[in-house]
Formats: structure tokens, sequence, C-alpha cells
């Protein structure tokens, strides 16, 4: 079997919510093959025709990951589209997301009617030479200031910002419809304890996305020091 190669599941419950279906995977790039997607009963999409091979084994993981948790809600219609900005489509009445590094996927699903949006995200550990590099480009305000204070672990930290607003611009975007920049919001907070990052919204973003809105973002460290995030936004 193509897929026993390709991908292996990885289980995951740090994130665990009765309402929130979550998968993760691994995926091995090296064995990629284009006929994945028939075994895995998983539509090839058009667009798809010119990508170079790593977007297509990560595309392909990515889709496996939205499919197995769509199928743990009891949802069988399971195709996820292409849909505006590249985002993904969602069958009607869900709200979801899906993320991906070089060697893992992960996608969150969700029926629960009181949710605005939901986003995840998995980013490996940004180094310092990156960080030198688009830091000025993430982090602003108060941000710079908190992230200058904390002397040790500072990939970590920035990977953590990084990748919880890269999720938060994925549970927006069902809301706001528009590409935003990394300064629409801003750190107020971390509390270590309970792996949980606070946010403030600076600009208005839609009538429903208002400035001075607080959300807090979830996340978890991985064994490789790769991180995931999570934020529900509540309606």
């Amino acid at each position: 079997m193509y897929e026993i190669n390709f991908l292996s599941d990885v289980p995951f419950d740090d994130l665990a919510d009765p309402q929130v279906s979550i998968h993760f995977c691994h995926y091995n790039i090296e064995m990629y093959n284009d006929n994945l997607f028939r075994a895995l009963s998983i539509s090839f999409p058009e667009p798809l025709g010119s990508a170079v091979v790593k977007r297509r084994a990560e595309f392909l993981a990515g889709r496996y990951c939205a499919k197995s948790a769509l199928s743990k809600l009891g949802i069988t219609e399971t195709e996820v589209p292409i849909g505006q900005h590249r985002s993904p489509v969602w069958p009607h009445g869900l709200l979801g997301s899906i993320s991906h590094s070089n060697t893992h996927a992960i996608a969150a699903v969700t029926t629960k009617k009181q949710t605005m949006g939901i986003g995840i995200d998995i980013e490996a550990q940004i180094t310092s030479q990156t960080i030198s590099r688009i830091e000025k480009q993430i982090l602003f305000n108060d941000e710079l200031t908190f992230f200058n204070q904390h002397s040790k672990h500072k990939e970590q930290l920035f990977t953590l910002i990084f990748s919880a607003k890269e999720s938060f611009f994925k549970a927006a975007y069902p809301q706001v419809k528009r590409y935003f920049e990394f300064d629409a919001v801003e750190l107020i907070g971390m509390d270590a304890s309970r792996s949980k990052l606070t946010f403030k919204i600076i600009n208005e973003l839609s009538t429903t996305l208002t400035a001075n809105q607080v959300f807090s973002a979830d996340y978890v460290i991985l064994e490789n020091q790769a991180v995931i995030t999570f934020v529900n936004l509540p309606a």
C-alpha cells in the first residue's frame, strides 16, 4: 500500500475538545507518488497539476488529515476543495483549518455553532538567523520588549508567536475574507503553565473582529521543538 510508506497517523490529544476533531500525521516526501491520491480516495485538484512534488505531498497529507478529522465526526462528505486565496472550502455548517510542516500535517474541524472560526498551525522551530531577518515584520510595540526580555528560548518563543498569529489569520479569515498583516494583533500575555498565549486585536478587521478584542491561543511544543498552535474564536 502506498500510504503505509508515505504517511502514518500520530496520536494527538493535547488540544482535546469534544466539539473539535483533530487529526495529526507524519508524512515522508521521499515516498510521495501521484497515485497516492487515488489510493487515499482524495481528489487531485487541477491547480496542483503544475505544482512541485513538495507542494503535492504536503497538500495530500493535509487533505488526508482533513478527511480523517471529518470522518471522526461521522461526516461522509469529506472533499475539501481549494477556495479563494488557497483556503480550504469545508462542507456546509463546518469550520476547519489545515496546516503542515515538511514532515507533519494536521487538521481541525468543528461543528460547534457558537464558533466564529478555528485556526491551527504547525511550525518547525524558527532559527535565530531567520528571526534576525524577519523579527520586525512579526513583532511590534510591546511584543518586541517582551521578546527581548526573554534571553532564553528565544527561538521557541518567536516560533510560538509567529505560529499563533498564523492560526489567528486562519480562524479570522471566514469573517475578514482578505489578507491582513501580522501587526493586526499583538501579544499581551503568556501563561506557560496552561500553554496559552493571549492577544489583542489592534485594528478593526470586520464587524465581528473589532479593535481591543482579546483572544487566546493554545499551544503544544513537540519533542522535535516544533510547535502547534490553535485558536478558537467564539461567536
